[in-house]
This record gives C-alpha cells, structure tokens and sequence, in this order.
C-alpha cells in the first residue's frame, strides 16, 4: 500500500468517526462547530465525508440504540465510571464496525463514482440507452455507458443486467464485464458479474464472447449459457430455457446447479449489509431451485438450511451462515 493510499484509508476513518459522532449527538453545536472546522481544513476531507454519507445511506444506518450518548439524561456532567459502560463498548464497536465498512466499500464508492447508472439493495430499474436499447439492472447492480468511437459500449461494473438490444449492424454492442466481452448487433442476453464467475445467457438471437487469455470466441445462440472462471479462465458452457434467462427481472429466480457461493452473492444484492459463509466447505456445493426474490431473507434461509447449515442475523447487517 503506498502513501497516498494510507492518507485516503485515513481520512476515511476521520470520516466514518465523524459521521458516527454527529449520529450520536445531532444537537451538539460545540461537535458541530468542530466538525466543520475539519471541513475547511481540507478539500479531501469534504470528499471523503460525502462518500461516507452516501456508503452509509447504502449500507444502512445501525441502530440509534448501539450508540452511546455523549450527555446523560439529567443534564449534568458525564459521571467516571470505575468501568467502562456497555454502551460505551457497543459504541465503540459500532464505530470500528462503521470504519471497516467504509474501507471495505471502497470499491463500492469507486462504482459510484464511474457508474452512469445503478440500483440499490432490492432495487430493480430499467434503463433506455440513447439508442433506445433497453437495459434492465438487477439490485445492487451498476452500467457505464460510451457511445463513442464507432460501438455502443456498456461496462457492467456490478451485478447483473439483461439487455434488449436495438438491432444496427453498423453499430456494433458490446458489454464489458471484468476482461470479458459480450459482442452483438441485435439481441435479447443477460450479463452477470460475480466474484468467481462471469454468466453469460441468450434469450433471443446470437452473441460472441471472448475474454483474456482465451484462445477461441464463444458464440452463443438462444438458450445457450456460458460460464467465465474469473480466476483460472476456463470457459463452461451448457444450456437453459429461454423462459428463465433473467427470470429474475420476475423477483424469481430459476437455478440449476448453482454454487451455495454464488447464492449467497446473487441473495446478497436484495438484502442490506453483509453475509458471511463461516465454513468455506459450503461456499462451492451445488444446488438447485426456484428461489423467490421477493423474500430474500426466507429464501437465505431455506438455502442454509438445505445445506444443513443454520443462518443467525447478529445485527440487522450482518448475517452469518454456519454448518448446524
């Protein structure tokens, strides 16, 4: 980690203090007074308190009652205590909770700065490209838009989109995801970026794939699918009813041999905070199902519970699944 980075990490502590402290005591004027004054002292420091407001609008706010209130109730002064209070721990671990947050958003907040557009937890949106190509974004999911230079470019920063595209044999499509690309002129195809895998499914006409390091093109025709190892490169392909390609834009879901890993990630965009699989064993068993996108929390739960695993909710952002 160079210097610059370790001054960026930094103040996005100070931020994420800041903001945690203003949580607290929203009347404060002194805290108030002090908080701008940190303001001017620096055009980074705005930078990074604006992207904490928005990480922690995304994220979602923790419980008012996690945080310790900075003057008692009677009025008068804090009283010392022999021991540490529990509220003061669990402020003090909503702060250390609030500050890894924001760094562990970090690509989070570097999406929001490139994306043209996006949706939020268990948001769906359908986006109509200048060339009147349709795009519709799945939750938590990010495009960038380029209609330059003789193509119609999209980047799926995050997620997953399915593209209706406005057929133009002279303008070519792509979507980009990771260093794979999607090529067509006219088509119906979804688009999904995970953290193991690149998913590609047709629903109508034909597309080319290519990534990095592959030595042939992928070409894709209705109900074909294909699969892009984001690690090893491998390439796995097989095929799908046309019906169910992004059966999701439904809030259904229709999977088969599906990794408990990728669930998790796809449930993850329609619900808020983090997932945490404790045992890696489970991460690359197989299922399948049709899973409701509606009720995202019963259907975390019934996917722990076929893997005979067992789903506690620690917070209201923080969800772990572990073996029973």
């Amino acid at each position: 980690m160079n210097g610059t980075n370790r001054k960026n990490d930094s103040v996005r502590l100070q931020a994420a203090h800041w903001l945690l402290r203003l949580e607290a005591s929203p009347g404060d004027g002194a805290l108030r007074r002090e908080f701008e004054s940190w303001l001017r002292q620096d055009e980074t420091h705005r930078a990074a308190f604006r992207l904490a407001e928005h990480t922690w609008t995304r994220l979602g706010k923790l419980p008012p009652e996690s945080i310790a209130p900075s003057v008692p109730s009677n009025g008068g002064l804090p009283l010392k205590p022999s021991r540490r209070p529990r509220a003061f721990w669990a402020g003090a671990g909503a702060l250390l909770a609030a500050a890894c947050l924001l760094l562990v958003a970090a690509p989070m907040i570097q999406r929001h700065l490139q994306a043209d557009h996006m949706t939020g937890v268990a948001e769906l949106r359908d986006v109509v490209l200048p060339d009147g190509s349709l795009a519709s974004l799945d939750a938590d999911s990010a495009i960038a838009v380029d209609y330059s230079e003789g193509e119609r470019k999209v980047t799926l920063l995050a997620g997953q989109a399915f593209f209706q595209v406005h057929p133009n044999p002279d303008l070519p499509f792509r979507v980009t995801a990771a260093d794979v690309s999607v090529r067509v002129t006219g088509t119906a195809f979804s688009v999904d970026k995970l953290a193991s895998t690149i998913a590609i499914a047709v629903q109508s006409g034909r597309v080319e794939v290519t990534s990095a390091g592959a030595a042939e093109v992928s070409r894709l025709g209705a109900g074909d699918r294909l699969f892009v190892d984001r690690q090893t490169r491998s390439v796995k392909r097989d095929q799908v009813v046309v019906s169910t390609v992004a059966s999701w834009r439904a809030r259904q879901l229709v999977v088969h041999d599906a990794t408990v890993g990728d669930m998790v990630e796809i449930l993850g965009r329609h619900l808020p905070g983090l997932i945490v699989l404790r045992d890696p064993s489970l991460s690359g068993r197989s299922v399948s199902g049709v899973i409701d996108l509606a009720r995202p929390r019963e259907a975390l739960n019934a996917l722990a519970e076929s893997q005979h695993g067992k789903l506690s909710q620690i917070t209201p952002y923080l969800s772990v699944i572990t073996k029973r």
